[in-house]
């Protein structure tokens, strides 16, 4: 099977290196700090990160519900009040 992204299939205008799911569907980007996009691709949220890039990310813990973001010099351990998909 042959695929192929086209513009129309475009759902948010950023590039990133890292990404996760909540389980809502709200899609975590990396890059300066983490964005946060709901699922038809609007930015709904930020978390600042005092970092020059952030460059993963993904929910883990117990009950996934704590946000892990590597970053230029750290590896940031954030609570959430969502989890990550199962």
């Amino acid at each position: 099977m042959n695929l192929t992204a086209s513009s129309a299939d475009r759902l948010i205008d950023q590039g990133s290196d890292g990404m996760t799911l909540d389980h809502h569907g709200n899609i975590y980007l990396t890059g300066k700090g983490v964005f946060i996009y709901s699922p038809k691709g609007l930015l709904i949220g930020h978390i600042e990160v005092n970092e020059p890039w952030t460059s993963n990310v993904c929910f883990g813990g117990k009950d996934r519900t704590d946000l892990f973001i590597t970053a230029s010099t750290a590896i940031y351990k954030i609570p959430m009040y969502t989890r990550g998909v199962d």
